[in-house]
């Protein structure tokens, strides 16, 4: 059964004072059997957000198949410079998402300078990683619903589904709007199965964030009584469909 962590992270912050290396990828998916890695860069990595998308690039080439970029900016920087570098991220680099996060890029996700990331978004058919929850009033899922209806063709990942304070809330969005998918981590085995169960399991996918919460959320998945069908939708296909990754 083939298991895609949809979430993880190379470099260093500034902020969260988070480090994870290349060694550590290849490490932790050794150790866990994961099988492909989406990497996203830590915001405020002092290399700065070309390099930091460099940086992953490397990751990708060294591990053909094994992992695959996701571009990540500020929304408060300039038009052009978001598209240029998110243009370059995707046809020179091959990344395959692009992250809008809330949190430690403060951004109101309904303001007009975040239009760009919705737009460069479909204009290059990659979905956006967005983060929700965690003290965070800009990462409410909620306010995920007006853009999903005004990108219906842009699929819509709320990382940490609500941070599971908020799941609820992320459920519902995900109710209202088909192009809505949910992401694991952080989130309690209860709250992971209602939204199955609500939802579908094509609508739920693996993500672990942090390397340290691999086996968690590995385990989360394989006791919660899913049948066949769902556990392999969420420990792989769910990705695979969403982020167009080859079989």
């Amino acid at each position: 059964m083939r298991v895609i962590d949809s979430h993880t992270h190379l470099g260093v912050s500034r902020l969260s004072e988070s480090v994870y290396t290349e060694e550590m990828q290849v490490a932790s998916q050794k150790k866990w059997g994961i099988d492909v890695s989406i990497v996203l860069p830590i915001p405020k990595d002092p290399a700065g957000p070309a390099a930091a998308h460099d940086k992953i690039h490397g990751l990708c080439k060294a591990h053909p198949g094994r992992f695959f970029g996701v571009l990540d900016l500020d929304p408060s920087m300039s038009d052009d410079a978001y598209w240029k570098e998110s243009e370059r991220c995707v046809k020179e680099l091959g990344f395959i998402g692009v992250k809008l996060h809330t949190y430690f890029h403060p951004c109101n996700p309904l303001s007009p300078f975040t239009d760009k990331v919705f737009e460069m978004a479909k204009h290059f058919d990659i979905p956006v990683i967005v983060h929700t929850g965690l003290i965070s009033t800009f990462g409410l899922p909620s306010l995920q619903v007006q853009r999903a209806k005004e990108f219906p063709e842009v699929k819509i990942v709320l990382a940490h589904m609500g941070y599971n304070a908020y799941t609820a809330e992320a459920i519902v969005a995900a109710q209202i709007c088909d192009n809505i998918f949910l992401e694991t981590s952080w989130t309690g085995p209860g709250r992971v199965k209602e939204a199955i169960r609500k939802l579908g399991s094509t609508r739920v996918m693996m993500g672990a964030d942090q390397l340290i919460n691999i086996p968690w959320e590995l385990a989360k998945l394989r006791n919660i009584d899913l049948d066949d069908v769902q556990l392999e939708d969420c420990l792989g296909k769910t990705a695979t469909t969403i982020f167009k990754l080859p079989n």
